[in-house]
């Protein structure tokens, strides 16, 4: 077996090609398109692993800033790993990943199977942080507990009332703000204020500059619907926090899939509004497509009507150390590759 890094030639060679699409199917084309977008606006490497000369699996790594304990430093995100089935069992993805490992500096990884988180701790990860993914619900709540307890892939779409948690929502939270549709520029451009916010708040991000919020959101194709949206003073003179919300998608949450939003990127400028009414605002603007399911969202939970998982917080390991525990992490859809996720 020989491993061997890549660069963007890769893209014209029809035996890369053949291999993504025996693993990703009639994803194939999408997949290379996001790996060529990842290549063309980060520092990235993608490694493959050729077994006979013909290509058994990959793994790929993109650098970003991450600022831990105001300290600022270089951290390579883990991504797309993956194996072709009938060269399994040959070590190849340990391979690829001990080959990572000793190349990229902070290699780190929040989304991990069991079995890849288990060869990560191996080859030295440990848990950095750990932070949890919530799911607010809109239309379903109980029908997924269910569904997830029988080990069903879907629920029951018959809906007997609209948007029948919002007005619980709602109880939570009172209206400080309005709320009006921004644009991605209006966000970008306040790139500055928001390092600032994160830099006051929390003890783990990755560094929002300019040139990392035009790579995420303009012109990723793993990001195709958003919206923008800003909470004003009711004169508009003030912004008191904005937030980017998914346009709804299909995803499989608790093994049960669901037709859900996404809340992307959230930043509070101002302490007249708190992250609850950024999770009420979010989840109103979400009830407003036709027969959505919830919303997900990273973070600390902000209503007693909503799932967790897992329960403890999903951990990021890293060869990265704190020498202080790192309590209070942002962690957003747009960090590591999760957007991957989106359609």
């Amino acid at each position: 077996m020989e491993l061997s890094y890549r660069g963007s030639e890769v893209f014209s060679n029809d035996k890369y090609h053949d291999f993504v699409a025996e693993f990703h199917r009639e994803a194939a084309a999408h997949h290379i398109e996001r790996t060529r977008w990842y290549m063309g606006h980060f520092d990235f490497r993608i490694l493959l692993a050729y077994v006979d000369g013909e290509i058994a699996g990959q793994s790929c790594a993109y650098k970003t800033t991450a600022v831990i304990n105001g300290v600022q430093k270089d951290l390579w995100w883990s991504v797309d790993t993956f194996v072709l089935s009938r060269y399994r069992g040959l070590g190849i993805g340990k391979k690829l990943q001990a080959k990572l490992h000793e190349d990229c500096v902070n290699l780190s990884s929040l989304w991990y199977s069991r079995i890849n988180g288990a060869i990560k701790r191996k080859l030295g990860a440990r848990k950095l942080l750990s932070s949890k993914l919530n799911y607010y619900p809109i239309n379903s709540l109980f029908s997924v507990v269910l569904a997830a307890f029988r080990r069903k892939n879907s629920i029951n779409k018959k809906y007997l009332c609209r948007n029948k948690y919002i007005n619980f929502h709602r109880l939570f939270s009172v209206r400080r703000y309005i709320e009006i549709k921004m644009s991605i520029d209006d966000l970008i451009k306040r790139s500055d204020e928001i390092n600032k916010v994160l830099e006051d708040k929390n003890d783990f991000y990755i560094k929002r500059d300019v040139n990392y919020l035009t790579a995420k959101y303009i012109g990723n194709p793993s990001i195709t619907g958003y919206d923008v949206y800003g909470l004003c003073s009711k004169d508009r003179k003030s912004v008191y926090a904005m937030y980017v919300l998914s346009k709804p998608y299909m995803h499989k949450t608790f093994s049960v899939y669901l037709k859900v939003c996404t809340l992307l990127d959230c930043f509070i400028f101002d302490n007249n509004v708190g992250h609850k009414d950024v999770i009420r605002a979010a989840l109103i603007n979400a009830a407003n497509y036709r027969k959505v399911d919830g919303l997900l969202a990273f973070g600390t939970p902000k209503s007693i009507l909503r799932l967790t998982y897992p329960v403890r917080g999903m951990e990021l390991l890293s060869t990265c150390h704190s020498e202080a525990p790192i309590l209070y992490p942002y962690v957003s859809f747009i960090d590591q590759d999760m957007e991957q996720m989106l359609p």
